[in-house]
């Protein structure tokens, strides 16, 4: 009995601590809600005085920032760098570049961080941390991801995954290997795919690494469900089945509206269309509570398509709206983040007062012209006022010797000849103002035109200023292309010729163009592609030429509205995209090349001692032809792993008139020319062919504008 008691007491007090310790918990829980884990480590760092304990959790916080704040990752991150610098700390360093790497990459710029992952993998090696080595190397990949370098992506991801194999972290081989199995998917490489999302899942499960095993389940799932054959649609419901019920455990909405569209994909294959519906309408119910726009788009084109196959017309017209509309608003976001940059805005304005300026010019030389044919008229006039007055003057001695002979015989007569005298010489002086007044006014005439003439000129010359501050600077061409020359030579003070130039992610767009026309006319094209060239390549990240020569043409076409005005305005361009990255990676990021393509210019290349013409298309970048055929601009592959010397030029150097006979250069001409010199400096090419130009013209005048650029590369 107590035995019982002492029993009953026990219970009785445990469940009295029990109800104390959830009363605490009740009032404590919202203090500690309020404590966010960046909160907590926030005042750790302030607090902590030991330095490499301090450093320590800098790299942590610096990390967590990472998806909320990457510009406080970044702040933190350098903190960390600067004091494992001063510790001689290299480990920590090297994940405080990364660090850094990731807060660029997070908004975007992916040059920038290129360069902080390329400096902490130098780092790692030195120190021999394969997992820091591995997983860095891997964030190069997938920089290379995004800009759909797909190909090289893959090959880092390989290379990464050897890495990971000589370390302990099944975590960080089980995440390579999802990474090539998703490179695998995406080149459409299923069986080599498949076996990456194995080993994956593999190592993922024995490291009880539950929420990220979906993504291996749904991959394994979708490259069952493309094959047609029953069992492998069967295996595909298996791992699909198993997919969807562990990402439900942890609320994983995207992936679970994935595997819906999925499961429908099957379903239509199986020819069950109402189940194939009733999953793509799963998919979208909870794509919505994830915001997930990509899967809801994806289901509204599928039940479309099947309704439409059902007959069902106003249901399939339903979903064919939702899915436009919903294309639309990506693609009007997407264009909204590119527009959406404060330097272009400048330059803009910057543009906007060039075209105020060249639209004054015009005014100006039609004021020129207006005066220039009222100094003519007045010349004329002046001209018969001094004839007439010289013919009166002889006709009027005439007169009088005639009358002095006279007067020999009647004093009248000389009386009267006298008077008439008087009043001949009163006329005369009167004719003599006028005379005076009338070249008084054509001098006035003559400073005023001579005024006007010297502001155009200025104008002229502001305008050359303005266009020589948009054409790439001589240093920034030298820094990424050592070995290069630009001859560029004007036919008037302003040029419808320009050169462009970009380096940006291990590529260096070059180009040469030729607009419409020469002089002012000329100049103003090139401010409009100067200003497209710009927007396409540097803000939108098209680097590839065939690419970007198509959205030139759209864009001239759409700023000058060619289609509503018939303009024929636009220009001819040859542009390359080079390979350019450190060469201690060229065997991970592969064989360098150099890409062409061209609209109405070639590329002359020499290899080998061999010379190689690409001939550009034959289509015109603006220009309206309601006859032309659309045709896409083809691009051009050379390896450059061997010394290669390419030139690209506009059209005036080959069409100048010169020589003994006075005839055309000629493009064959112009070959020979450079195939005799490649061999020579850059600088001294450049130097021959200006000699030669001033050869060739002798007394001629320049009729076009000069422009030829040679670069050499492949060589270490």
């Amino acid at each position: 009995m107590v035995g019982i008691q002492i029993h009953f007491y026990a219970i009785k007090l445990m469940l009295r601590l029990l109800l104390i310790l959830i009363m605490l918990l009740f009032f404590t829980l919202p203090t500690f809600a309020l404590i966010s884990p960046t909160d907590s480590l926030e005042q750790l760092v302030a607090k902590e005085t030991n330095q490499q304990k301090r450093l320590d959790l800098l790299i942590v916080l610096s990390f967590e920032y990472h998806r909320t704040n990457p510009e406080k990752t970044y702040q933190l991150a350098n903190e960390a760098r600067l004091l494992s610098q001063k510790l001689n700390n290299e480990e920590a360093e090297a994940k405080s570049l990364k660090n850094i790497g990731v807060s660029f990459y997070i908004r975007g710029n992916y040059a920038l961080a290129m360069d902080y992952y390329l400096q902490a993998i130098k780092i790692a090696e030195k120190i021999a941390d394969k997992e820091l080595q591995a997983g860095l190397i891997s964030n190069v990949a997938m920089i290379e991801r995004e800009q759909s370098q797909h190909q090289r992506a893959l090959q880092l991801f390989l290379e990464a995954y050897k890495i990971a194999q000589k370390t302990k972290s099944d975590i960080l081989k089980a995440r390579i290997s999802n990474n090539v199995a998703n490179m695998y998917f995406i080149l459409k490489n299923n069986k080599e795919a498949l076996n990456y999302y194995q080993q994956s899942l593999a190592l993922k499960t024995k490291a009880k690494e539950q929420k990220s095993i979906t993504f291996d389940l749904l991959g394994i799932g979708e490259i069952y469900a493309q094959a047609n054959q029953p069992d492998s649609l069967k295996t595909a419901l298996d791992y699909l089945s198993k997919a969807l019920k562990n990402a439900a455990q942890f609320d994983d909405y995207v992936n679970i509206a994935q595997i819906y569209n999925t499961l429908g994909l099957i379903e239509q294959k199986n020819k069950q269309t109402d189940k194939a519906i009733e999953y793509y309408q799963k998919a979208i119910e909870v794509a919505k509570k994830a915001s997930a726009i990509q899967p809801i788009k994806n289901a509204y084109a599928k039940l479309a398509l099947l309704y439409a196959a059902k007959q069902q017309y106003e249901e399939a017209y339903r979903y064919q709206s939702l899915f436009i509309t919903l294309n639309d608003s990506l693609f009007t976001i997407d264009k909204a983040k590119q527009i959406a940059n404060l330097q272009s805005v400048k330059e803009n304005e910057k543009k906007t007062a060039q075209i105020e300026a060249f639209k004054n010019n015009e005014a100006t030389q039609k004021e020129r012209d207006f005066y220039l044919w009222a100094t003519i008229a007045v010349g004329s006039v002046t001209l018969i006022i001094v004839l007439s007055v010289m013919l009166f003057l002889a006709y009027t001695n005439r007169q009088r010797k005639q009358n002095n002979y006279a007067l020999k015989n009647a004093n009248q007569e000389l009386k009267l000849y006298n008077e008439k005298i008087i009043e001949s010489r009163h006329e005369t002086e009167q004719l003599t103002e006028k005379l005076q007044q009338v070249l008084k006014e054509v001098s006035e005439q003559k400073d005023l035109l001579r005024q006007k003439n010297d502001d155009l000129l200025a104008s002229i010359n502001y305008a050359e200023r303005i266009q020589n501050a948009l054409l790439p600077r001589p240093h920034e061409i030298a820094s990424a292309l050592p070995e290069h020359f630009v001859f560029y030579q004007p036919r008037d003070i302003v040029s419808g010729d320009f050169y462009w130039f970009l380096h940006k992610n291990y590529k260096i767009i070059i180009a040469s163009v030729d607009c419409t026309g020469h002089g002012i006319p000329g100049a103003f094209m090139s401010l409009i592609g100067n200003s497209l060239l710009k927007e396409i390549v540097d803000i939108r990240n098209i680097h590839s030429p065939e690419k970007i020569l198509q959205e030139l043409k759209t864009s001239i076409n759409a700023t000058l509205r060619q289609e509503e005005t018939r303009n024929q305005d636009g220009m001819d361009i040859a542009i390359c995209a080079i390979d350019y990255f450190p060469t201690a990676y060229k065997d991970i990021l592969g064989t360098p090349h150099l890409e062409f393509a061209g609209a109405g210019c070639p590329l002359v290349y020499i290899q080998n001692d061999t010379l190689h013409e690409i001939k550009g298309n034959n289509i015109i970048i603006g220009g309206f032809n309601s006859q032309e055929r659309q045709t896409d601009f083809v691009k051009h592959r050379i390896e450059i792993n061997t010394p290669t010397t390419f030139y690209i030029f506009s059209d005036g150097y080959q069409d100048q008139f010169g020589g003994p006979r006075r005839s055309r250069f000629m493009t064959r001409r112009l070959k020979e020319l450079l195939f005799s010199i490649y061999h020579k400096p850059m600088e001294e090419q450049k130097q021959i062919l200006q000699q030669n130009m001033i050869d060739w013209l002798g007394d001629e005048k320049q009729i076009d504008d000069l422009l030829v650029i040679g670069v050499r590369v492949g060589t270490d």
